[in-house]
């Protein structure tokens, strides 16, 4: 299901042929998800949950910097297959902006959800909360802002080279304070 929608996106889905497209009934999907827009959530918080579960368990990923953490990460957003989550991201945000109620739980996660971790990872490596928190929003924002880019212009290597180009001036902002915290845990603090 979730291939179906990240192929054919948001705006024109309808359950009909999302169940042909899937081999299910239509009456398997309403019992199911109940609407297209519980579905469609239930999309975006899998994909959402996909990524977090990277941040948190993907081994290569342990013991880095937050700085490499991103760069390891950026590299594998570039790959086409992960491109198309965010293109699906960008368009439940242009839906989000016209009908904020009905898409309050996206906008809702999209922010907190997503700063969390960066945040998290900038603390432990000695950031104070307001610089973690003012940092996640430029990370946030740079990185959205180039994957729309990317989607929109399909120059890989331009984007690419703006990233690496934006990281090298945020630079020390991503650096462990003091060279003593553990570096790399983007993982969401525990509650």
């Amino acid at each position: 299901m979730t291939e179906y929608v990240l192929t054919n996106g948001v705006a024109g889905l309808t359950m009909r042929p999302l169940a042909e497209g899937i081999g299910v009934t239509i009456a398997t999907l309403i019992r199911q998800f109940g609407s297209k827009d519980q579905l469609v959530e239930e999309v975006c918080r899998g994909i959402h949950a996909t990524m977090l579960e990277t941040l948190i368990s993907d081994p290569e990923l342990e013991g880095l910097g937050p700085r490499e953490t991103l760069d390891t990460l950026w590299a594998r957003w570039l790959d086409p297959a992960q491109a198309r989550q965010f293109v699906f991201l960008f368009e439940l945000l242009g839906l989000s902006l016209r009908e904020p109620d009905r898409y309050r739980w996206f906008t809702t996660s999209i922010v907190a959800d997503w700063a969390a971790p960066i945040e998290a990872a900038l603390v432990t490596a000695g950031k104070s909360a307001l610089e973690a928190g003012i940092m996640a929003t430029v990370v946030l924002a740079l990185v959205r802002g180039l994957q729309m880019d990317l989607a929109t212009t399909g120059d890989r290597a331009r984007v690419d080279a703006a990233y690496s180009a934006a990281m090298d001036a945020l630079g020390a902002q991503l650096l462990p304070v003091g060279g003593g915290a553990a570096p790399g845990d983007l993982s969401p603090p525990q509650v």
